[in-house]
C-alpha cells in the first residue's frame, strides 16, 4: 500500500507546477514554468545566477534579465514572460 502511495504522490507532484507570487520560487529550480525546470531548459547555467528567486528578477511589474550573468535565449524568455506574477 505504501508503495502505491509513494508512486501516486511522486506522479501527482511531476505533474504539480507553481503559481507565480511574489514568495521564494527558485528561478532555475523550481518547477514554475510549464516546460519544467529552467534549469533543465536551459542548456548552461552561469554559477552566479543559481540563487536567484523569482522575485529577484521581477522588478516594477516586469521582468529584468540585465540581473543575470548569462544570456538567456530569446525563446525561453519568450515563454518566462507568459507567466505572469500574481501579488
Amino acid at each position: 500500500m505504501w508503495r502505491s502511495l509513494v508512486k501516486t504522490f511522486t506522479q501527482l507532484r511531476e505533474g504539480f507546477i507553481y503559481k507565480l507570487g511574489v514568495g521564494d520560487i527558485s528561478f532555475w529550480f523550481d518547477h514554475w514554468l510549464e516546460e519544467g525546470h529552467l534549469s533543465n531548459i536551459v542548456e548552461h547555467m552561469n554559477v552566479l545566477d543559481a540563487n536567484y528567486k523569482v522575485k529577484d528578477l521581477w522588478t516594477n511589474g516586469a521582468w529584468d534579465f540585465s540581473k543575470l550573468a548569462m544570456y538567456i535565449p530569446e525563446a525561453v524568455r519568450y515563454h518566462i514572460m507568459a507567466n505572469p506574477i500574481s501579488s
